[in-house]
């Protein structure tokens, strides 16, 4: 008997009413449900029904009465299959096929390369399996549909589930075909009644499972009216007078509520508002009748840290859905640690992705034996600044920096006043353990096996030795990640042996891709948060779905290994329609079984970011045909002010200012004030800046710190002699060469990556031009003494200490000549002074037209230390970086008569002083917010962001 009830019919009500019991005993009825989250629904029921004690139904999920009855009742041995087992089977049949007949040829003989494509395929082999095929009829199949790759998919069917039998192993598909290939034996005469409920879509051997158990006469089929039911109740073969089909006693038409958001904190903040005011509606707590739905599970921490506020502390709920386990932050921390290990070359490990593993949060968190967690903080926080400041910056070896006994004595120092008792060989000792216990557990593993046991060791090592075990979430995250790593140890992929710890983390990820946490809640009390899977047969009265969106619901198809969508339907097997219509069902089974449901999802059209899910365009226009318009929709509005507003000044005061006084002025810290007094306030006062980091390869700074002292070992040499032009041009190659190299040796180690090496020639290519086309010729034209070189020059000029680092000074005839190396080309305004622009009297010129006061402080400091006139001393910019070079990258960037230039600065700056030391004075913004904001560091903190978008 098959019965089908309206849609919005309660059907766990449906099945109770069925129900033959004797009494309190229910146990001659057997129950099957498509997933596991109805039984506890229908439990409750009974228990409510029955004051007593009672004895329940048989009630199981599908699969799961499957697989039990295939062991129990037919007798066959062996042990279920996971994905992970089953693809490690198509592995060795992978491998084992002549490579005509192999996927790929040989482009997926590595375990890394064979996973994802083998969890596909093994996907397209079970719904064959499910569709009743043997190898010969898929043969004849696939020659009529004129497939070319037939002969592919037919190897890997026949070889597939032969492999599978003779391991004794079981996959889903072979578990229902046994079943329904032998069901005439099953003894069910122990039970009186037997019911199938809210069943939707049959494969072929489904089909034949369940007709032979719906045709016995103990046996009722209760199936929900909706989308595609009827085309899948054909499959199962049935006549009519099996079927019966009750009509609604009362049309139901749900409240829907539309809300659109434009990201999904709205919707998660428009669902918290919705619930606060249906629990002030209610006048009590929310109860199982109501449901919170997420069709995509990595909603869940937003809906349970924001969405849930409106519960009060106690009020009970319930979560009960599958996390993915590739987003829990242990597989977070096991990514760090093995892409570290990834970059190793020679014993070396890349900087950054270093200081990405020692930044996690359970990295910097594992307690050394008695000492706080806080120590290991410090000590890496500490480490971390190392690496940006040394030569470490692009490449490591643990061990040397587990034998930098200066900077660990330092350390030790500088944590005297924190930890009393700490010194610099209990440091080092704490940073060997926690390599030894994180990165040379993992470094080279013997095979998968031995990866995923030791993975297993670090992640107990986080539980037992860190703070991450106190969030409330840590302990099911890590029993998750442990089972599936114990998993993976006991498969038959352990003994794979992989090239790199990179190929480990790819064989992990795409294992743990199809795996995700079960959030079971048992009991059935209070507001039920949901996967949409989930709510399968159940009935609420108000339903809260989130995540409305196209390729959310329904899900965004998978790509196809061997069989494209046209192949499939000739084959008879699910399509990406099908699918979709699967989701349409159960989408409409749970909203037009509600009294009031609201729907949300991202759309904004501002962006053109989201898409409304067909399916809520069809209850929009199903709503508008009944109604004549469209249900109005609630749009999430973030607070907006459409104000930018300017920051505002900093006052400064008499103690400030005497402070200021008593500082010592760089030409960088004159330009940051220059362009900028808050930003001036934020680096000088407060002495905030932005942390170095480790580069993957030499940025602009570092390449300019190695010319500078390339140049500098160079010249070194020559100081206070003429320069010899044939001596310049002899030592243009192999010496300029050799200290380039030695250099970068020194900086980045013997064995630099390509990016250094690319770079470590663009250098000794450059510097060999420049001798070559400026210094040798300049030293043919007139006598050169160079008289300094990085010389720091520290003045009072005026009552005001200034100081600077000249890269070179050197005497040509009777004149000073301050040089300045820039590695740039000196394209644009940065180091360019506008004389005519530029008027001391008037404050708003001064930004506009010095781009930098770096050569007009040099030029004092440098006649303030040699004892002559300001105009003895030229200065000069050296563009090092100009694709042509010759005697024009010497430029001041001062107009005809750079002197004069020099003193209108040198007025500009005596107004400086006057200013900043002026206690009554604020530090202002700069009056062109578009020309000095965008690219500053502190933008966030003085509230300038939009001054990039505005421009």
């Amino acid at each position: 008997m098959l019965r089908v009830v309206p849609a919005g019919t309660d059907l766990v009500a449906a099945v109770l009413e069925e129900l033959r019991p004797q009494g309190p005993d229910y146990r001659r009825n057997l129950v099957l449900f498509p997933g596991r989250r109805p039984a506890h629904f229908l439990r409750k029921r009974l228990s409510t029904r029955h004051e007593g004690a009672l004895l329940p139904p048989a009630i199981y999920a599908v699969q799961d009465w499957i697989e039990a009855t295939v062991h129990a009742q037919l007798g066959v041995s062996g042990r279920k299959a996971e994905a992970l087992e089953a693809c490690s089977v198509l592995f060795e049949v992978h491998r084992s096929l002549p490579a005509s007949e192999r996927l790929g040829a040989e482009a997926y003989m590595s375990l890394e390369r064979f996973l994802p494509v083998g969890l596909r395929l093994l996907e397209e082999l079970e719904a064959l399996y499910l569709a009743d095929y043997s190898p010969q009829r898929l043969r004849a199949q696939l020659a009529d549909a004129g497939w070319e790759r037939g002969g592919q998919l037919v190897a890997y069917f026949g070889r597939f589930y032969e492999a599978l039998e003779q391991a004794g192993l079981w996959t889903r598909a072979r578990y229902v075909r046994t079943l329904a290939d032998r069901f005439e034996v099953l003894a069910l005469e122990q039970f009186d009644r037997i019911l199938v409920a809210g069943l939707y879509a049959f494969a072929p051997a489904e089909a034949r499972l369940f007709r032979a158990l719906l045709e016995r006469p103990e046996s009722i089929g209760l199936f929900v009216e909706g989308p595609g039911l009827a085309a899948q109740l054909r499959r199962l073969g049935l006549s009519e007078s099996h079927i019966e089909r009750l009509e609604p006693e009362v049309a139901r038409k749900p409240v829907f509520v539309f809300t659109r958001a434009p990201d999904r904190l709205g919707q998660v903040l428009a669902l918290a508002e919705a619930l606060r005011a249906e629990r002030e509606r209610l006048g009590r707590p929310l109860q199982e009748d109501a449901v919170v739905v997420l069709p995509a599970a990595d909603a869940l921490f937003p809906v349970l840290f924001w969405g849930l506020a409106p519960l009060r502390a106690g009020e009970p709920y319930n979560v009960s859905l599958g996390y993915p386990l590739v987003r829990t932050p242990g597989f977070g921390f096991l990514r760090a640690l093995l892409s570290a290990l990834d970059t190793e070359l020679d014993g070396t490990l890349q900087a950054s992705a270093y200081r990405a593993f020692i930044m996690h949060p359970y990295t910097k968190n594992l307690r050394y034996g008695d000492r706080p967690p806080e120590l290991t903080r410090v000590l890496l926080h500490a480490l971390e600044e190392e690496l940006a400041r040394t030569e470490l910056r692009l490449r490591l070896r643990p061990e040397e920096l587990e034998e930098r006994t200066g900077w660990f004595e330092e350390l030790a120092r500088t944590l005297q006043p924190l930890f009393p008792d700490i010194t610099a060989e209990q440091l080092r000792q704490h940073l060997r353990w926690l390599h030894t216990h994180t990165l040379r557990a993992l470094w080279a593993p013997e095979n998968v096996g031995a990866f995923a046991r030791q993975a297993a060791q670090v992640l107990r090592l986080v539980a037992e030795r860190s703070t991450a075990r106190e969030h409330p979430y840590f302990a099911p995250f890590l029993e998750g990640l442990l089972a599936a790593l114990e998993a993976l140890e006991r498969s038959g992929l352990a003994r794979e042996r992989l090239s790199r710890p990179g190929a480990y983390l790819q064989v992990l990820t795409h294992y743990l891709q199809t795996q995700t946490l079960p959030f079971e809640g048992t009991p059935v009390e209070g507001l039920q948060v949901l996967g949409l899977l989930e709510t399968r047969l159940l009935r609420f009265r108000s339903v809260y779905l989130l995540d409305a969106n196209e390729s959310i619901l329904p899900p965004a198809p998978e790509p196809a290994v061997l069989l494209p969508e046209g192949v499939r339907r000739r084959l008879g097997l699910e399509t990406q329609r099908d699918r979709e219509e699967l989701a349409r069902y159960y989408f409409e089974a749970l909203v037009r079984a509600a009294e009031r449901v609201h729907l949300f999802y991202t759309e904004d059209p501002r962006t053109g970011k989201g898409e409304r899910s067909r399916f809520l365009e069809r209850l929009l226009w199903e709503c508008e045909k009944e109604e004549g318009a469209c249900p109005p929709e609630h749009v999430v509005r973030y607070p907006l002010s459409l104000q930018n507003p300017r920051p505002e000044a900093i006052e400064k005061g008499p103690e400030l200012a005497a402070w200021l006084r008593r500082r010592t002025y760089s030409p960088r810290l004159l330009d940051t004030y220059l362009r900028c007094p808050i930003r001036f306030y934020y680096e000088c006062v407060l002495g905030l800046k932005e942390p170095d980091s480790a580069a993957e390869e030499p940025d602009a700074r570092e390449i300019g710190t190695a010319v500078h002292e390339i140049l500098r070992r160079f010249f070194e040499p020559h100081l206070g002699v003429v320069l010899s032009p044939e001596l310049l041009a002899r030592q243009a190659g192999g010496r300029l060469r050799r200290l380039v190299r030695t250099y970068f040796r020194e900086r980045y180690g013997p064995h630099p990556v390509a990016s250094v090496r690319l770079v470590r020639r663009q250098v000794e290519r450059q510097l060999e031009r420049f001798l070559d086309a400026y210094q040798v010729p300049l030293a043919q034209r007139e006598p050169v003494v160079i008289e300094a070189l990085e010389q720091r020059l520290r003045a009072n000029w005026e009552g005001v200490f200034c100081e600077g680092v000249l890269d070179r000074i050197e005497r040509r005839g009777d004149r000073l000549y301050v040089l300045d190396f820039k590695t740039g080309s000196g394209q644009g305004e940065r180091y360019r002074i506008h004389v005519r622009a530029l008027d001391p009297e008037d404050r708003s010129s001064w930004a506009r037209a010095i781009g930098s006061v770096q050569l007009p402080l040099y030029r004092r400091l440098c006649a303030l230390a040699y004892g002559v006139a300001p105009t003895a001393v030229e200065v000069r910019y050296l563009f090092l970086g100009q694709s042509r070079l010759g005697p024009h990258i010497e430029d001041a960037r001062m107009g005809p008569d750079p002197h004069t230039a020099c003193e209108l600065v040198e007025a500009v700056l005596r107004r400086i002083f006057e200013e900043l030391f002026d206690p009554d004075q604020p530090f202002r913004p700069p009056e062109r917010l578009e020309r000095t904001c965008p690219g500053c560091p502190f933008q966030a903190i003085c509230g300038t962001t939009w001054v990039r978008a505005s421009i």
